[in-house]
């Protein structure tokens, strides 16, 4: 009964500081220019501990993460602490208990306006201490969940005073110097282990202390920034101005220190999601646990090829998008992708840091995340009202989560405005959006009889610029991306496929061009029961352009790729040495070159075309960098291909009847003389109705 009740205290507490805090700030827009009150902090701790808790733990250390807005003399935030403490002898060697906190706060402080600040700020808390020692097992590890705690944790409230000053280095950027004391009561918990057996000479603790000192920073990122001016609602409103050194296309304030903090928001909340729902064993995260990753480095892990190819490239993308969302360029957003991805391997989880995952995250999140911003500013329309305003807004949320939470927060998703100057940011003069629908046949042999599976499934291709006939030649003013939806297979989304130029020269006359070359990244995402592939490259592309007569236009494409980290289902991936196993990988890690060729032609209401890509995988035991301890590794070349043949006949003016037939072969060979070649052959053909959702800008990107 009284773990029910601390449960519900610590959850309505929660929901209570996120709202009250929510409406404070966001219940009406500010007025132009107040945004330079907001602020963020962070610091690191170190102290000791007391209570019942520490009776048998000591040496705190902690990490602090907050956002506040500043009124007046007095600040008001909400922020998380990850901390933890060792245990005392003789289980010293013990992994260290988790002490988490979520809290709002309110900070008093004196002489405002000089270099010197003092102040103090009291807290109030939801905590939660959870051991990752494996003495308190709650259950034995083999009837654990992959991924599952194999310790319990226990909730209760905390209260924290913190005396300190700050000493301001620049305009909006401080340094925080504070001794903190920090009391805290949660639900008895059991020190005794599923056995009955009580390694920690102690009662069951249901209270704790933690005090000494705080090193960090304060910063007011657009502290520099100059006011917004208001701007008229009116639908006839001009065109948002250039960009500039302040501003983005589409009027945002570039500010590199709010899409930092959300980068950070994004890495440490979902840490907290991870410990409060999933109860996750990879959570319980503190400064220790930081240091700790660091000095293991980097190696493979074993998650799902899911996980691995698309789900962490979408968190890349909400880190890139973070970068994108407060006015920060291609580039800019490219680096928090990258950082993001290295701040969740060191810093956002226990498990070791992984390779793969900072390529996919880092890498793959740049692709997806440009695409999705793209994506996104196609439908939005600052000049739109009522009722169609409110479904753009959503439907541009849904395709970029960050940048939609962005618009509602600071107002810009009910602002009347002008829309950017350059098409480019906005709606591209060239572009070409098909949705299909229809059957999927799979074989998995020789014959498309073999093993014979058939399903339906939706298929969704944008076409975004022409890298002939574009004025502007920015990273991806030229993209193409592919969705393929599933009916009756193992994910819903089975294709994800993203290819776009980050520089492009278009070759011979202006006036008529018919040649293009362009450095390129190719983002690769395919999981069906028949065959799993995913990758990210960079190469070089050569587009051409042919029109032999007046009925007859045809495009061709040749693509030289270099695949930095790529992934294939194979038959000895389990041999892969990956250090904290938990589960066998069903798939190889390797590097590797490729060749695609594309052609299409298009006669009168007739459009015929072609496919091919040969990519080879390098693979060393499944695990590149890997050291090969077992004495069972293996090196490996995989050679992928894929190709189709395919046409559309128009039965009217935006709609067509399609279909192609293509097969995917994977062809292994392996160096260990005991491990037999392996050869994986998917026939496949599709029958599908196409509609132009987005009708071709001109007739050689029809």
């Amino acid at each position: 009964m009284m773990r029910h009740a601390f449960q519900t205290v610590t959850w309505v507490f929660a929901l209570a500081l996120i709202i009250g805090f929510g409406t404070s700030a966001f219940a009406e827009e500010d007025p132009p220019g107040s945004h330079r009150n907001w602020g963020i902090s962070w610091n690191i701790r170190a102290g000791s501990a007391g209570g019942e808790y520490g009776d048998f733990m000591e040496k705190g250390t902690a990490w602090d993460l907050d956002i506040y807005k500043q009124k007046g003399n007095w600040r008001y935030g909400v922020g998380i602490m990850f901390s933890s403490m060792r245990m005392t002898p003789p289980n010293d060697n013990q992994p260290e208990w988790a002490h988490f906190e979520t809290f709002g706060y309110a900070s008093r402080v004196f002489r405002n306006q000089e270099t010197l600040r003092p102040y103090l700020q009291g807290r109030f808390a939801i905590a939660r201490m959870h051991p990752r020692s494996e003495l308190f097992l709650k259950e034995p590890e083999g009837e654990l969940d992959d991924g599952e705690s194999p310790t319990d944790a226990v909730n209760g409230i905390g209260l924290s005073f913190i005396p300190g000053f700050e000493f301001e280095l620049t305009r909006g950027f401080a340094l925080d110097l504070s001794a903190y004391f920090n009391w805290y009561i949660t639900e008895k918990y059991s020190l005794q282990d599923y056995l009955g057996n009580r390694p920690v000479d102690a009662a069951d603790p249901g209270n704790g202390t933690e005090y000494g000192i705080r090193v960090g920073a304060t910063w007011r990122p657009l502290s520099h920034v100059p006011p917004e001016h208001a701007r008229t609602a009116s639908r006839d409103t001009t065109p948002l101005d250039p960009p500039s050194k302040h501003k983005d296309a589409w009027g945002v304030t570039v500010s590199p220190g709010w899409a930092a903090a959300e980068v950070l928001a994004i890495n440490f909340g979902a840490s907290m999601f991870n410990e409060y729902v999933r109860q996750a064993n990879f959570n319980q995260i503190s400064p220790r646990s930081f240091w700790s990753n660091l000095e293991d480095g980097f190696n493979f892990d074993d998650n799902k090829f899911k996980t691995n190819q698309y789900v962490h490239p979408f968190n890349g993308s909400t880190y890139f998008n973070s970068g994108r969302a407060n006015g920060v360029n291609f580039w800019g957003s490219s680096v928090c992708a990258i950082v993001g991805a290295f701040i969740w391997e060191a810093m956002g989880e226990t498990h070791p840091m992984s390779y793969n995952d900072m390529i996919s995250t880092g890498i793959g999140g740049m692709a997806f995340g440009e695409t999705m911003y793209r994506v996104s500013s196609s439908i939005l329309d600052n000049k739109d009202t009522g009722s169609s305003r409110t479904w753009r807004e959503i439907g541009a949320f849904l395709v970029d989560p960050i940048r939609g939470f962005n618009r509602f927060l600071s107002g810009r998703a009910t602002r009347v405005e002008g829309n950017p100057a350059d098409p480019n940011d906005w709606r591209p003069l060239y572009y070409r959006d098909q949705l299909g629908v229809g059957a999927w046949i799979t074989g998995r042999g020789e014959s498309i009889k073999d093993s014979t599976d058939t399903q339906t499934f939706i298929v969704v291709d944008l076409h975004h610029g022409n890298p002939w006939d574009n004025a502007r030649r920015k990273p991806f003013d030229h993209f193409t991306v592919g969705w393929q939806f599933n009916g009756d297979d193992k994910q819903t989304l089975g294709r994800l496929q993203i290819r776009g130029d980050w520089f492009s020269k278009g070759l011979g006359d202006p006036d008529d061009r018919n040649h293009a070359i362009a450095f390129a990244q190719y983002f690769d995402y395919v999981n069906n029961f028949a065959y799993e592939f995913g990758g990210q490259s960079f190469g070089g592309a050569l587009y051409s352009r042919f029109r032999p007569s007046a009925n007859l236009a045809i495009r061709t494409r040749v693509d030289l790729t270099g695949m930095i980290l790529g992934a294939v289902n194979t038959e000895y991936s389990y041999l892969a040495v990956v250090p904290s196993q938990e589960r066998e990988r069903e798939y190889d890690y390797g590097s590797g070159g490729g060749l695609a060729l594309e052609a299409a032609a298009d006669y009168k209401r007739f459009a015929f075309n072609m496919f091919y890509r040969g990519q080879v995988l390098n693979v060393k035991n499944g695990s590149i960098y890997n050291p090969d301890d077992t004495g069972l590794g293996f090196e490996a070349d995989h050679l992928i291909q894929a190709a189709a043949i395919g046409a559309h006949f128009q039965i009217r003016d935006t709609m067509s009847i399609a279909g192609d037939a293509g097969v995917f072969l994977r062809e292994s060979h392996y160096s260990n003389p005991d491990l037999v070649d392996g050869r994986r052959r998917v026939p496949q053909a599709k029958l599908y109705l196409s509609w132009n959702i987005a009708p071709a800008s001109e007739p050689d990107e029809r």
